[in-house]
């Protein structure tokens, strides 16, 4: 072989940090730990491992992995120091005696270690060698891309200081596979591993298990400390859990913090027992960034690969499905998916209307109804409606919204719907009001009320939202729009509706407070909502005629109300009977079939 074929290897500068972190023994672990966090962003040093120091000379190392498994422990980390736990039998190599790179692969395999540190004669530290630095200068990332242009018939390939034979190319582990931030499998090689287990089943062996494991306040981590904390931990969590996964197994990322877990040959018991010891190690862990500390979850569905398994999109939709019903249950849990298992098969009628629904709006597939509101005092003049949505079917049928609101507040798309609804029915009606000689809306004449949900009060942009849409659309009258919210979105955050409502209430707007009574607060809390129509649950109103406790509840309703100058509205009236028994109370306005079935919305 000719000399030209290779180039110098690299020397002992090329590879050693000669700037390590470092740490007196005497200092506490969570020292250490903060010591480490605040590097991070420092360049002259990494943040994988801190070297321990007692005056000049080396004496133990500490490395992320130790520190994980010790956060994990229930220590006082203030309180212990670091020469307890570190480790003190070293696996050094003096500056003078380093040959060349593969000297230290050899020792990085032979002693299963990462960190090197290089000393001289008088054991005084002088820097140390990682072997992610020796994957670098490898660089086989950059090797795939290389081997791909050769041609044929090369025997050999120099690439920074490497010597590849095209054999041995295929046992190389490919990057493709791999995800990027963990070194997980990734999504696309977890779902062909598990294609393959779905095709190999057999019922008289062990089965495959699948586990979909979601972390719990990961979204606390990067929304307090950014992205690259949240990268932290998920490299952390995949340390500390594949330090309890079988060999067999396969582990990958799947995507942000949710992780699958292939279990081979494990019985449901066995994968039961699995998904708990995991659950109550990331229980145990505590994520230390920037001196704070955070204690995260995991929820975890686990499914059985069965005989009637369909296929891998339906294997991961029930693992999924699990893992959500898990995190229903209070987050931090295990769901174990049997066969008319309704808990599963819920959430994934849920997931279901989650992508219709998207469509709906991209295509325009929504709806608006309207039903009359009727005063039930002669001398009021005003039109009043309910604004009503529909969604039309993919077979053209209409779909009430209780089909699809639960699916929707669940999976946080009511505030898509809501802006969907308001911006639809005011361009509608400004349209309206252009064709005729572009006058203003009367309040004195009509008022039209619209739904909002508890996800859309809290939120600050939909106020702006809001504000945007009456200067867009200015033939029409903020007092011509009433918004309704309900009683349990009010009260589930006091401090955002009161804030909602008298913004609201300071352009114009009326407010009506909607199923009063269904969430049986305490009447003290209209007090502090400026409401204007206070709307009685339709519950306590279609019994009425018959049932004293319900005409007793509705009567008290209406004269708290009357007192605090609310306009009440009875829902749910459906016959003349009804109708007359609200009428003798006192109640201000009537809704319901026995006025009028909800219409198409058509303005005149």
């Amino acid at each position: 072989m000719r000399d030209t074929d290779y180039v110098d290897l690299p020397k002992l500068e090329d590879i050693i940090e000669p700037s390590p972190l470092t740490i007196s023994p005497q200092k506490s672990v969570i020292n250490a730990i903060s010591r480490m966090n605040e590097k991070k962003q420092d360049k002259a040093f990494h943040s994988s491992y801190i070297l321990v120091i007692d005056s000049v000379v080396l004496v133990g190392i500490l490395t992320a992995k130790d520190l994980m498994k010790l956060v994990s422990c229930e220590i006082d980390l203030a309180q212990t120091r670091v020469a307890e736990v570190m480790t003190s039998q070293l696996i050094t190599l003096k500056r003078d005696d380093f040959q060349d790179v593969y000297q230290v692969i050899s020792i990085f395999r032979l002693h299963q270690i990462q960190h090197l540190p290089i000393v001289d004669d008088n054991e005084r530290l002088v820097g140390i060698i990682r072997e992610e630095t020796i994957n670098i200068i490898l660089n086989l990332p950059r090797l795939y891309e290389t081997i791909k242009t050769l041609k044929k018939s090369l025997t050999l390939l120099e690439e920074q200081n490497v010597c590849v034979s095209p054999k041995t190319v295929d046992k190389l582990p490919c990057p493709a596979n791999y995800d990027s931030l963990t070194g997980l499998y990734n999504r696309q090689s977890f779902e062909e591993k598990l294609a393959e287990a779905i095709a190999k089943f057999t019922p008289q062996e062990s089965n495959h298990i699948l586990c979909c494991l979601d972390l719990d306040q990961f979204k606390i981590v990067n929304d307090t400390c950014g992205h690259k904390a949240g990268d932290e931990l998920l490299r952390q969590v995949t340390i500390l859990l594949s330090q309890r996964i079988r060999d067999s197994d396969v582990f990958a990322r799947l995507r942000g913090d949710k992780f699958g877990l292939l279990l081979h040959q494990c019985s449901l018991e066995m994968a039961a027992k699995i998904a708990n010891d995991l659950r109550k190690l990331i229980k145990k862990f505590r994520f230390t960034w920037n001196n704070q500390v955070f204690k995260i979850g995991v929820s975890i569905g686990v499914v059985a690969i069965e005989s009637n398994t369909e296929d891998l999109a339906s294997l991961m939709g029930l693992a999924d499905a699990a893992c959500y019903v898990a995190k229903e249950k209070g987050r931090n849990y295990v769901h174990i998916y049997h066969q008319q298992d309704h808990e599963v098969a819920r959430s994934r009628r849920e997931k279901q209307w989650i992508a219709r629904l998207n469509s709906a709006i991209q295509e325009n597939r929504f709806c608006l109804y309207t039903q009359k509101i009727i005063a039930l005092d002669d001398d009021v003049q005003i039109k009043h409606h309910e604004i009503l949505l529909r969604f039309l079917g993919e077979s053209g049928k209409l779909i009430s919204p209780e089909a699809f609101i639960p699916a929707a507040e669940r999976y946080n798309l009511m505030p898509m719907i809501d802006r969907w609804v308001i911006s639809n029915f005011l361009a509608s009606y400004q349209a309206y009001l252009q064709s005729k000689n572009n006058h203003r809306s009367n309040p004195a004449k009509e008022l039209y009320a619209i739904n909002i949900s508890g996800t859309s009060i809290n939120s600050k942009e939909f106020r702006l939202f809001l504000q945007a849409q009456f200067t867009r659309y200015h033939l029409i009258a903020p007092q011509t729009i009433c918004f309704e919210i309900t009683e349990t979105a009010a009260i589930s955050n006091l401090n955002h509706a009161a804030i909602f409502i008298q913004e609201l209430k300071s352009i114009g707007c009326s407010i009506a407070l909607d199923d009063f009574g269904s969430g049986m607060s305490s009447l003290s809390y209209l007090k502090n909502l400026p409401i204007d129509y206070l709307k009685i649950d339709g519950s306590f109103v279609k019994n009425i005629a018959s049932d004293r406790i319900d005409y007793a509840t509705v009567e008290c309703f209406n004269s708290i109300s009357q007192i605090m100058n609310i306009k009440t509205v009875a829902e749910f009236v459906e016959n003349d009977e009804i109708l007359q028994k609200i009428q003798a109370i006192g109640i201000n306005y009537a809704q319901g079939y026995g006025i009028e079935k909800p219409q198409p919305l058509v303005f005149n």
